[in-house]
């Protein structure tokens, strides 16, 4: 007899105990959504199925849209779960200002516009006679994807000049759209597709030859840093052919 009611005592400590742990506890509410599972759910606010069963035992067997559940607040979260409780307020329009400030924080950072200096060469079987140095702009304005901008490219002033004979005096305009995507707000790469007018001087006279570039660049650098990469060229002339040079040089 005394056995048993020795266990009695033990079972009702436990189950007080568990009852005062439970209520003493600080619980959110979460209504399920539609694709939400109990896996997703305990994911995302950073608590385990066992814990939010303990507080939902019919959830147990299934959650269904519309079910409210209680979900365990911890004292201590990690970085995940506090960027997702911030996530999940500003959905529901309870607090704005975190999410706002990293955008904002993301956007001061972001060179909308960046200055080149730099050197080209549309082929690099004649890097010299093929190349032209000079400024140009990439400007990146409007968000279209998470980190990704579109805007264009314009480079008005490319010369070559000094390298080569006078005979061969030209300079390389380009311009046309471009696309862009950040790592960082200091690493970057963007993709350019640009039309090309290349104007030659020969004395007195001016010609000119049109073409087509595709140019994607990478980026490295804060304010300032620099640039490197490949640089597809064709003419508009019949028979030219596709030809591989590259671009480098630095940007403000």
């Amino acid at each position: 007899m005394r056995n048993i009611r020795a266990k009695l005592i033990a079972a009702c400590a436990i189950v007080l105990f568990h009852a005062m742990s439970v209520s003493g506890q600080t619980v959110r509410k979460h209504i399920v959504d539609r694709g939400e599972t109990l896996a997703s759910i305990a994911s995302r606010y950073g608590v385990t199925q066992e814990e939010i069963i303990q507080l939902n035992p019919d959830a147990a067997q299934f959650v269904y849209v519309g079910m409210e559940l209680s979900i365990p607040e911890k004292e201590f979260n990690d970085t995940k779960v506090v960027t997702q409780t911030n996530i999940t307020l500003n959905h529901t329009g309870q607090n704005h200002s975190v999410a706002k400030y990293q955008q904002n924080d993301f956007e001061e950072e972001r060179k909308v516009v960046v200055g080149e200096i730099g050197y080209a060469a549309s082929t690099f079987e004649d890097v010299k006679l093929s190349g032209s140095y000079g400024m140009s702009m990439l400007a990146l304005p409007w968000k279209v994807y998470t980190n990704t901008y579109v805007g264009m490219n314009i480079s008005p002033f490319n010369i070559n000049c000094g390298l080569v004979d006078s005979d061969y005096v030209s300079d390389v305009i380009k311009f046309g759209p471009a696309i862009g995507y950040y790592f960082t707000p200091k690493i970057f790469i963007a993709m350019s597709l640009n039309a090309v007018c290349n104007v030659y001087f020969e004395g007195s006279d001016t010609k000119s030859q049109w073409g087509m570039s595709l140019e994607p660049t990478f980026y490295a650098g804060r304010k300032r840093g620099v640039f490197i990469g490949p640089q597809f060229t064709i003419g508009f002339q019949e028979n030219s052919e596709l030809s591989c040079g590259f671009r480098a040089g630095v940007y403000f």
